[in-house]
């Protein structure tokens, strides 16, 4: 069952146009396939390393954002920040009020 839940290696550069649908998607499935694990692993075995998870599922050049943390909620928040960012609303007022019909 983990290998159907296993995501692949994260390496969409932030400024790509699809860069936030596909974080969005791979954070899911890698918190779905950490969820997995946990459930998988037997009593006797030591706890799931999730920063590791983390880092296993990162490309080099996305690797990088996150190579001075040391934790796993350290790690996604940056990612988030990087990847989640906010729209700008007044460029976004400034579009719609000089749109013109055609």
């Amino acid at each position: 069952m983990e290998r159907l839940l296993r995501p692949t290696k994260h390496d969409v550069d932030p400024n790509a146009p699809d860069a936030r649908q596909s974080f969005k998607h791979w954070l899911r499935t890698l918190e779905h396939f950490a969820i997995a694990a946990e459930a998988a692993r037997s009593e006797e075995e030591p706890p799931l390393d999730k920063y590791g998870l983390l880092i296993n599922y990162l490309a080099p050049s996305v690797y990088a954002y996150v190579e001075d943390v040391s934790s796993y909620e350290e790690g996604i928040s940056i990612l988030k920040r990087v990847y989640l960012r906010q729209t700008n609303v007044v460029f976004a007022q400034h579009l719609l009020s000089t749109r013109c019909q055609q």
